[in-house]
């Protein structure tokens, strides 16, 4: 959940200074601490510069405009210049050497946030701009001889080169041009700093309508309109890049695909009263650039209301489903506050929707948000957009937070939508149904002093807190220059001079994943936490509120986001930003658009995309901007550039594990499929079955790295493993998938890449299936330290104990190796080696055993050797222990049923092998063969003792004729033909054998009297 923490109280903290400057000053204190503060801007260093108006000691008890600057780092505050008069600044900005200072003051003839109308040249109130030496000891004042009716902002460059003869400044009048000015300086010993003459003026911007400043990078971006040889014009977007010597390239022109005013929208304008601004502040504009070092370009607009909009509400469920991932004894659902306001009477008034758009300019696209069934008092409140990290925040405080995923890192999709419709009652802060106004938000928490101390008690408010609700004066932009920045952005209330972090609760954010009712916030949830946080405690919590309701549809495409998430952020340490691109990161449709539902099926918000014509982008490489021989890296331009062309002008895209799953069935069926089929099977038969259970336990581990399994980070939050997730051996099966894979993605890595990455495309390839394996067996592990470590005993793990005891605890364990074991096979991912058989006991001791045949019939089940070890081992060799076994082992291959007969030794395995070379011997003996045997031996069956020379050994000793003479006709076949069944060596009869099951078969299964016959 997003909520902000206040961090610091910059209005109390300037206070604290002015007055501890007046006691140094001696000037009286003044009868309440009201100083009409005004911040105004946030020069590139990050030193935030205010104005406030108090007396001086030459200014006879009249008010007179002071500058000063606060530094984030030092936490000081100094006075940099004092104006000779009371005026009404709203912009100011200070030259990198501290030495001139310009600013934009406002006649207070006429109110500021008033209505202008251009068409009319005699207007009230006036914009001028000043500039002052501030490091002059005879301070002087010029103007600009700049006064408009319109917004006049002045802003000083910030270049590399920091030299004491020239500053360079922007001048921007808005809907007329911007202007580069190149200020001389010079040093006079009697006078300090001092202009030595007329700055030269450049027009580098024609007319335009908005415009935005990027300190921090030195960009300015601005909105024209461009003619297309009829009445109409197209909004253009455009950016200048700034460079020492005030050099600059127009970078980029995009232009916008959103209803953006049209030309005739501008005719009159009005500017918000706030001072904070990173551009020209005009009421009906929302919109703001967002960049990123990574190449991410995302032009934010919100799309203003002419009229209110009612909406279709659909009909509400009588009993409204929960999240199916939350098990509860109670149905009872919690209200949010925002439904404890709903009434009839609010029911029937007008709703509203809200309307946003983001110009992804990197991956040229156009995301269109859409968010339904507002209240109509919110028509006029301002979205804030903003980073957290590499999402996107979409905010509009007490209603919806949405955390877009739009980095040029990964194609669009997993949006995090959360509102307070739907959030967790638990989550929000408060349950006023009134909005808290920013004075008593601000009452409510405590100050910081001017030394630094830390906060005794941060106040933390969530987004969607009900206290929030009508929150508009939060800066458009962040505020930079504070010492842990990457932890959160820095927020400025442009009214109380708050300074608010804003942070992401990992904690709520589960609760939101256990309580939400749609599924694809759960997923993105999911992967917000496998590929920005990759926190594996955090993951196991959330694995954890998987487990109550193991039969959900959404557990399979969970377990494949979490696959294909981790095997990304594993291979992304490692390689670079070219390969990655090709490296798939989840099993979600991309750029598919997306839904926001509460329970009773009423629509919160859509998400939807559309294309984008045209970006042109400069094509001068860094350095060549630079003009810079060495040292110079690839910056934000440079990667857009290429991934612009490597998108639209190389079509390439991510690797797809779909293609292994297609081309290993393919090979399958093929003839070379077939034959090496027929090769491994012939094998398998000719080893025997039993004996691989030992090899096995013995092969040495494949593809096994030093830092694959990182044991002692794992077993701190998973605990030990278990004995057959040792090692990173795979199935058979998963190594030919693993080859398979191994080839393709070498394939399209060499599609799709330069000469120099095409070298490396066989390690990445490698790499790759070298992840696939640890992530297969982190998985498992995870869910085995949910469910497994507590069902059985550490002896018990590698030879689970067969005999029934089906439990509700082993049988959810079943349930999640069975959704592992799909998810395996339908991405075509490595399966552990020990797992089939795992996963085939657990199977045995929870389902009944017709369903357990089934299983093994369709292949879901494997019968391993080691199955079969603990069959044999551990079932009893009762009547229904036998019909078991021998159901069992009858699903086996010819050869593998042999060797478990073998193994078993029960008195039935022999009468099979009797039978199995009686067949063997008389399937081809000829009747010719057969009439000659009789009339040898048929005249005379008590001549018994003269056929004895012609019987070996074991049947001399055989004294009853009808089975001699069977023996006999036996043993004059055998050497005619050897065994089949792809036996190594021809095996002879054995008489004992077939002697012994004949007449333990007679005396058992007969009911003839032995004791008629005459031997």
């Amino acid at each position: 959940m997003v909520a902000v923490t206040k961090i610091l109280d910059l209005r109390e903290s300037i206070e604290n200074f002015l007055l501890q400057r007046r006691a140094e000053l001696k000037l009286p204190s003044p009868l309440k601490r009201e100083y009409s503060i005004r911040v105004l801007n946030q020069e590139k260093d990050g030193c935030l510069l205010y104005t406030w108006d108090e007396i001086t000691a030459w200014s006879q008890s009249v008010n007179v405009t002071h500058f000063g600057q606060y530094d984030p780092d030092t936490q000081r505050h100094q006075v940099l210049y004092i104006y000779n008069q009371c005026v009404h600044v709203v912009s100011a900005s200070i030259n990198q050497q501290r030495t001139l200072l310009a600013f934009t003051t406002y006649d207070k003839n006429g109110e500021v946030g008033r209505t202008v109308d251009v068409s009319k040249r005699s207007s009230k109130g006036i914009y001028s701009v000043f500039l002052a030496e501030i490091k002059a000891k005879n301070a002087r004042v010029f103007s600009l001889n700049l006064e408009r009716p319109m917004f006049l902002k002045a802003q000083f460059l910030y270049i590399d080169s920091d030299s004491d003869k020239e500053s360079r400044m922007i001048v921007f009048l808005h809907r007329e041009s911007v202007g580069l000015y190149s200020i001389p300086l010079t040093r006079v010993l009697e006078k300090g700093i001092v202009m030595r003459g007329q700055p030269k003026t450049e027009q580098i911007v024609k007319k335009f309508v908005w415009c935005q400043w990027d300190a921090v990078n030195q960009r300015l971006f601005y909105i024209y309109f461009r003619s297309r040889g009829d009445e109409d014009k197209d909004p253009i977007l455009a950016c200048l890049q700034f460079y020492s010597n005030a050099r600059h390239d127009n970078m980029l022109e995009v232009p916008l695909n959103f209803p953006f005013p049209g030309s005739k929208h501008f005719n009159r304008v009005a500017y918000d009263n706030v001072s904070f601004h990173p551009g020209i502040p005009d009421r009906s504009l929302r919109l703001c650039v967002l960049t990123q070092p990574n190449g991410t370009f995302c032009v934010c607009y919100q799309q203003q209301h002419s009229s209110s909009a009612t909406e279709h509400r659909s009909k509400s469920s009588p009993r409204p489903p929960s999240s199916p991932l939350l098990r509860t004894s109670s149905h009872q659902q919690h209200i949010s506050p925002f439904q404890i306001q709903s009434s009839p009477t609010a029911l029937e008034c007008d709703s509203v929707e809200i309307n946003y758009y983001i110009c992804m300019v990197h991956h040229a696209k156009t995301l269109h948000g859409t968010v339904s069934g507002m209240p109509n008092s919110v028509r006029r409140l301002p979205l804030h957009f903003s980073w957290l990290g590499d999402n996107l925040l979409v905010i509009l405080p007490g209603y919806f937070v949405h955390i877009l995923n739009v980095s040029i890192e990964f194609e669009p999709c997993h949006h995090i939508l959360l509102h307070s419709k739907t959030c967790p009652f638990s989550l929000l802060s408060s349950v006023s149904t009134s909005p808290m106004s920013t004075k008593a938000l601000s009452q409510m928490v405590t100050s910081i002093s001017e030394t630094g101390e830390t906060l005794k008690d941060k106040t933390t408010v969530s987004m969607l807190s009900s206290m929030l609700e009508g929150w508009d004066t939060l800066s458009s932009t962040t505020v930079h220059g504070f010492t842990d920045q990457a932890s959160g952005g820095y927020l400025l209330d442009t009214s109380s001079y708050l300074l608010w972090k804003m942070t992401l609760n990992t904690d709520s954010l589960l609760q939101v994943f256990a309580e939400c009712y749609m599924s694809t916030t759960r997923a993105a949830i999911l992967h917000y936490m496998v590929v920005r946080l990759h926190d594996l405690s955090l993951l196991k919590q959330l694995f954890e509120i998987v487990c109550n309701d193991i039969c959900s549809f959404e557990v399979p495409s969970l377990m494949g986001d979490f696959f294909m998430g981790m095997t990304y952020v594993s291979m992304r340490g490692q390689m670079d930003k070219e390969l990655m691109r090709l490296i798939p990161f989840t099993v979600t449709e991309t750029f598919r658009g997306q839904f926001d539902k509460t329970p009773n099926r009423e629509r919160l918000a859509k998400l939807s995309y559309s294309s984008m014509h045209s970006v042109k982008i400069g094509t001068k490489a860094a350095k060549e901007r630079h003009q810079k021989h060495g040292g110079v890296t690839e910056d934000m331009w440079d990667i857009l550039q290429q991934h612009l062309h490597w998108m639209q002008h190389d079509k390439a895209h991510r690797f797809s594990q779909e293609t292994v799953k297609q081309g290993y069935q393919q090979l399958l069926i093929s003839n070379t499929g077939l034959n090496s089929g027929r090769k491994l099977e012939q094998g398998q038969e000719q080893g025997s079955f039993l004996n691989r259970l030992h090899s096995s336990l013995s092969k040495p581990d494949v593809m096994l790295s030093d830092k694959a399994l990182e044991s002692r980070r794992l077993d701190s939050i998973l605990g030990t493993p278990p004995q057959f997730l040792y090692g990173l051996s795979v199935t058979e099966t998963s190594e030919q998938i693993l080859s398979l894979t191994k080839e393709l993605l070498c394939k399209h890595i060499k599609r799709y890449t330069r000469k120099e990455s095409k070298l490396r495309a066989e390690s990445v390839a490698k790499e790759y299936v070298n992840c696939q394996v640890q992530q297969s067996r982190l998985l498992c592990h995870l869910l085995w330290s949910l469910r497994g470590r507590f069902i059985l005993s550490e002896e018990q793990i590698l030879q689970i104990y067969l005999p029934k005891s089906k439990s509700l605890e082993e049988l959810e364990l079943f349930q999640l190796l069975e959704r592992y074991s799909l998810v395996l096979t339908d991405l075509a991912y490595p399966v552990p080696q020990r797992f089939p058989a795992i996963f085939t006991s657990v199977a045995f001791r929870c389902l009944d055993f017709h369903l357990f045949l089934q299983y093994a019939d369709r292949g879901v089940l494997q019968l391993t050797a080691d199955f079969m070890v603990q069959l044999l081992t551990n079932v009893s060799d009762t009547d229904e222990g036998c019909k078991i076994k021998h159901q069992i082992i009858s699903r086996l291959s010819q050869s593998s049923s042999e060797e478990c007969l073998k193994q078993w030794g029960q008195s039935s395995c022999s009468r099979y092998f009797a039978h199995q070379q009686t067949a063997e011997s008389l399937m081809d003996y000829n009747g010719k063969g057969r009439l000659e045997f009789y009339k040898n031996t048929g005249a005379d069956t008590r001549q018994a003792s003269g056929l004895s020379s012609t019987l070996s050994s074991t049947s001399d000793s055989v004294s009853f004729p009808p089975l001699s003479s069977f023996l006999q006709m036996l043993e004059q076949a055998d050497p005619e033909k050897p065994y089949r069944r792809h036996r190594q060596q021809p095996q002879h009869l054995e008489m004992q054998i077939l002697e012994d099951v004949a007449l333990h078969h007679t005396s058992t299964h007969t009911n003839y009297n032995m004791s008629t016959v005459n031997f």
